[in-house]
């Protein structure tokens, strides 16, 4: 039982490395060595801007020891992308368990980047100096268009209602979540070696045409 729980152990520290490596020096990379323009000039830990080994936001359930807080208020279907062709129905990712959520508690275009649930060290977040204070403005994380004019997000795929999407996903690196698209669908967080941030090249649209039958 001691050895089975050391290899745990051993697995869990090699995971938490590699999504290290994946995200240092990239734009989620808000550490004063991080080398963005808009970062903390007094704290080189990388995972506090959305992780938490204490106090962390039990309520966001589809992300580990999260440190950030998502306000649902900002996003409702209505904020959706629609048109003519799109005949899958929105479930919406405003739910604690959608992933999306996670997300868009950052990229929503309304919450300030630097907010964090727990702050390091002695736990307050206003202990952080940042260089670029005009991190959390809508500019630097979105749009100001919400998700009218992007993916829809927490659409259900497969969809019987949408006849011009595959009955199954034709990218072993594309996902559906709870049978649902969410921003990780397309995005892995912690892997930006295919900007930005993608789980599968997009060469010749491999990605599109893993779910859109064209």
């Amino acid at each position: 039982m001691k050895k089975v729980m050391i290899l745990a152990l051993v697995l869990m520290l090699v995971v938490v490395a590699v999504a290290a490596a994946g995200i240092r020096g990239s734009k989620h990379d808000m550490s004063n060595s991080g080398g963005q323009n808009t970062r903390v000039t007094n704290q080189d830990d990388l995972c506090v801007f959305c992780h938490t080994p204490h106090g962390s936001n039990t309520a966001m359930t589809a992300a580990p020891l999260w440190n950030r807080t998502a306000n649902q208020s900002n996003w409702t279907t209505n904020s959706a992308y629609t048109s003519t062709t799109l005949n899958g129905t929105a479930t919406g990712p405003y739910t604690s368990n959608a992933i999306s959520m996670a997300c868009l508690s950052c990229h929503d275009g309304n919450t300030a980047g630097e907010t964090l649930v727990n702050g390091p060290g002695s736990g307050t977040a206003s202990v952080l100096t940042w260089q670029n204070s005009v991190f959390g403005t809508i500019a630097n994380l979105n749009d100001a268009a919400g998700l009218t004019n992007d993916h829809p997000i927490g659409v259900l795929m497969p969809n019987a209602a949408d006849t011009g999407l595959y009955a199954t996903i034709q990218n072993v690196n594309v996902s559906a979540p709870g049978g649902t698209v969410q921003c990780s669908s397309c995005h892995d967080v912690h892997n930006n070696s295919i900007v930005p941030f993608l789980v599968s090249s997009n060469s010749g649209s491999q990605m599109c045409l893993a779910c859109h039958n064209k």
